[in-house]
């Protein structure tokens, strides 16, 4: 089963619709772009799980995703926003310049089938934002070894339930993340267990660093998944980047 399958499943579809929170290194990013009177594209937008948070104040909003299924999710639960049916390495549909921030959130990026298809978004994104304006996109980090327990909320039972579960993919990540190429290269593809297996790209800043660069954008503001300095790298599984669009 490919990604898009993946993506147009129904539970998948309803998992995500019921979406609603940012996250903590996306709430960052954003403190510093988002103000009224903005063209948005919400790139990859899933159920609509940034829809709220994006769309009010903002001049235009368009929401974009690959998959029918949840593009009409996304109709359903906000009929006063535009929502289109869009491959992000072809938005040969929109014109250039025509957004001040374009998002693509929740490693999104990650999940087209080949690393043509990565930089032809990152290309496409840059295109479609205006000189000086702002891309944010996550990628998952290929230097992550270990995965820390999510302990926020659980009682003691569940705690230690997590903390073991934690500790048994800590020794499958690093395992195969020692013998993989992908953790020695800084970037290539992995295949992901959640929803039932992902084919999922890696990267390091500097790869994205470079990704960028090849098509005018510069990397401005690089923060890890848990928005904090204390995160080492070897736990820390993606990061958020800040692009800004080079002006001619």
């Amino acid at each position: 089963m490919d990604n898009l399958e993946v993506y147009s499943n129904k539970s998948v579809v309803t998992f995500y619709a019921a979406s609603a929170d940012l996250l903590p290194p996306e709430r960052r990013a954003l403190a510093g772009l988002l103000r009224p009177g903005l063209a948005i594209l919400d790139m990859g937008v899933g159920g609509g799980r940034t829809t709220a948070h994006l769309a009010p104040g903002a001049a235009r909003y368009l929401g974009a995703d690959y998959s029918p299924a949840m593009v009409e999710a996304c109709r359903r639960r906000f009929p006063g926003n535009e929502f289109i049916v869009a491959d992000a390495s072809d938005l040969s549909m929109l014109g250039d310049d025509e957004f001040d921030l374009a998002v693509f959130s929740f490693n999104g990026i990650d999940y087209l089938p080949t690393d043509q298809a990565r930089r032809r978004a990152l290309a496409e994104l840059a295109r479609v934002t205006r000189p000086d304006g702002h891309i944010i996109i996550s990628s998952h980090n290929a230097r992550q070894l270990v995965q820390p327990p999510m302990l926020a909320g659980a009682d003691l039972p569940h705690k230690a339930w997590r903390i073991l579960r934690a500790a048994g993919r800590s020794i499958v990540q690093t395992g195969r993340a020692l013998t993989s190429g992908w953790f020695w290269r800084g970037r290539g593809f992995m295949v992901d267990p959640v929803h039932g297996g992902l084919r999922t790209h890696v990267s390091t800043p500097s790869s994205i660093a470079a990704d960028a660069a090849a098509v005018e954008l510069a990397v401005t503001q690089v923060i890890n998944a848990a928005a904090s300095s204390r995160l080492p790298e070897w736990a820390n599984g993606w990061n958020t980047y800040v692009l800004r669009r080079v002006a001619a």
